[in-house]
């Protein structure tokens, strides 16, 4: 908590610091920039200032000054001494009252310096001629203000120079200026004030936000603990927190007593639902289950909470939590054997306001005591077809043999030809096949005949079976679904399994006899205790009102048949330990569905 505090703290300050300090120094170097300009334009002014004074002071020309003291007839250094003696005082006195600038005035006639004050100084220029590169002789040219720096007479300067103009002719200038180095001390000192108030503001910048930065983090740690604790103790609320931060320490517990009201919400409702209800988060963890659920599974306790549901409930459980969580495939109902119940178990996603899955829901109903009075109820309808059946075997079997009573009856005639006694012969005959094939269906579905279990191969039986078949029926497509890689090797007899799917693969063919392209598909699934057989034709299909008595003997719609096909299957898979269950839509498909018992496989 402190190194990290600490690093965050440092990294805070660096940030402030180089954030501040950067623009700081941008913004120090444009205004000494900006500094320099001005310093150097408010010394421009000022020189030209005293230039424009000393032209006032000149009223006419150098020649009115000549003429006056009568020197218009002397040499050039003659004249250039008289104008001397004449404008000395005023550059010498104008030089006096700005320490550090020299003044003085140029003869463009003369080509001369005519003063240069202060004189005690500078006096050894005067009647001097400005150099080819001095920017004076640009200044008489133009007739214009010009400020030259560099090296001059006096040295490194800043000079600036105003042209004598009289009657529109340049008859000389003016020139007023001061040495580099005076103007960058004066720079120079502005420039400290400048920087002691910038670094004395970053200073109080940085500080203030140091300490605001300090007072901010005590309230993010503060905020951090108590988020620290919610996690511990969910009913826990974050106190008043100072300054701006309280905010979200109020937002957070105004969102967690929402949390906590929908919560509550929601779970009155799971707990008022009457089926057993589990809710999943998306990686399979319970996260709530209802009172009704514990009371489904009494062997379970509350512990299941945060718990992995695969492990709880096993494979086949675990094949509709992963087709939910993984493929967005949610189970409408499916039955299921746990724990010695027989449960029909649904799932649904949970969806939060966004529509994002925020896990699964699954359903779980006992129907164990709905599917035992099924079973009673058939068990009592059984008996009550068996009393039918005995009717029914009766008229079949007296029909038959009426028939071979009155042609044995006839074959005592005398009078009989052998043509007709070998008809006569042939009818009995066909009549006496008939019953011993009634007595047979009427043998597998009520005899004892025992079931001799052996580990099978489904895979190889079904193949085997369909092989045979696509010879026989080369127009329908025979095709078996199953994983490669799964083990469906199941303790079964394999003859009487071979009769329940020779039964099922007829009565698929006949019910495909006037369909263009018939298919049979048969479908292999397996979990860790179930194996699951689907048969699925695109046949006519069975009407809904046949439904109730497709598995009670001597009821067929066939021409031909007997009407123990499917009861006879029934028995079968009964007696391996399974169920089997068929739907159909009439003139679209029907679909057969048996499940056997897994365990003990090799």
């Amino acid at each position: 908590m402190f190194s990290y505090k600490f690093g965050f703290v440092a990294k805070l300050l660096f940030f402030i610091f180089v954030s501040i300090l950067i623009p700081f120094i941008i913004l120090s170097f444009f205004l000494s920039t900006e500094i320099k300009a001005a310093v150097y334009k408010e010394k421009q002014d000022k020189l030209f200032g005293l230039a424009m004074q000393l032209d006032q002071y000149l009223e006419g020309t150098f020649e009115d000054i000549l003429i006056q003291k009568r020197a218009l007839s002397l040499d050039r250094e003659q004249q250039i001494d008289v104008l001397n003696r004449e404008l000395r005082d005023i550059t010498d006195f104008v030089a006096s009252g700005n320490p550090g600038v020299g003044v003085g005035y140029y003869a463009k006639d003369l080509d001369a310096v005519i003063t240069y004050g202060p004189s005690e100084e500078f006096d050894y220029t005067v009647g001097i001629s400005i150099d080819k590169g001095h920017e004076g002789l640009i200044v008489m040219e133009t007739g214009e203000d010009r400020v030259q720096m560099g090296e001059l007479v006096r040295g490194n300067i800043m000079n600036c120079m105003h042209p004598i103009v009289r009657n529109e002719r340049v008859i000389g200038y003016i020139w007023s200026n001061e040495t580099i180095d005076m103007v960058q001390a004066q720079f120079g000192h502005i420039m400290k004030r400048v920087i002691f108030l910038v670094l004395a503001i970053f200073v109080i910048i940085y500080f203030s936000v140091f300490i605001v930065s300090k007072i901010f983090l005590n309230g993010i740690d503060i905020l951090k603990s108590e988020i620290e604790k919610i996690m511990d103790e969910p009913n826990h609320r974050i106190p008043q927190v100072a300054g701006e931060l309280n905010i979200i320490g109020t937002e957070v517990n105004r969102l967690l007593n929402g949390i906590d009201s929908e919560k509550s919400h929601n779970k009155y409702i799971l707990d008022a639902v009457v089926s057993s209800v589990i809710v999943l988060s998306n990686d399979g963890v319970i996260t709530h289950a209802n009172p009704a659920f514990y009371r489904l599974f009494n062997h379970l306790d509350e512990k299941v909470y945060g718990m992995q549901s695969r492990k709880i409930f096993g494979e086949a459980v675990g094949r509709i939590i992963d087709r939910g969580l993984f493929n967005n495939d949610y189970c409408d109902s499916e039955e299921l054997n746990l724990f010695d119940k027989i449960v029909k178990v649904s799932s649904n996603a949970v969806i939060d306001g966004q529509n994002k899955r925020l896990g699964l829901i699954l359903i779980f109903q006992d129907i164990t005591l709905i599917r035992r009075y099924e079973t009673e109820l058939n068990e009592k309808e059984r008996a009550a077809a068996l009393g039918e059946m005995s009717l029914s075997v009766a008229h079949e079997l007296k029909n038959p043999l009426t028939s071979v009573k009155g042609f044995t009856q006839m074959l005592q005639e005398p009078a009989v030809s052998d043509e007709k006694r070998m008809k006569y012969l042939g009818i009995m005959e066909d009549e006496l096949n008939r019953v011993n094939l009634l007595l047979n269906d009427l043998l597998l579905y009520g005899g004892p005949s025992p079931v001799q279990k052996r580990d099978e191969d489904l895979v190889d039986i079904i193949q085997c079976l369909f092989r045979e078949y696509r010879m026989v029926k080369p127009d329908i497509e025979f095709v078996l679904d199953f994983e490669a890689s799964g083990n469906f090797v199941v303790p079964l007899d394999k003859n009487k399994m071979i009769q329940v799917f020779e039964n099922l693969i007829k009565n698929s063919i006949d019910a495909m006899e006037k369909v263009d392209k018939g298919k049979l598909l048969a479908r292999l699934e397996r979990s860790d205790e179930q194996v699951f057989i689907v048969f699925r034709d695109n046949g006519c299909g069975i009407n809904e009102n046949n439904f109730s008595r497709i598995y009670n003997p001597f009821f067929t719609t066939k021409i031909k048949g007997s009407g123990f096909g499917l009861p006879i299957c029934y028995r079968i898979i009964e007696k391996h330990g399974g169920s089997i269950h068929v739907s159909s839509i009439e003139g679209e498909y029907t679909e057969v569905s048996i499940v056997l018992n897994g365990k003990g496989a090799a």
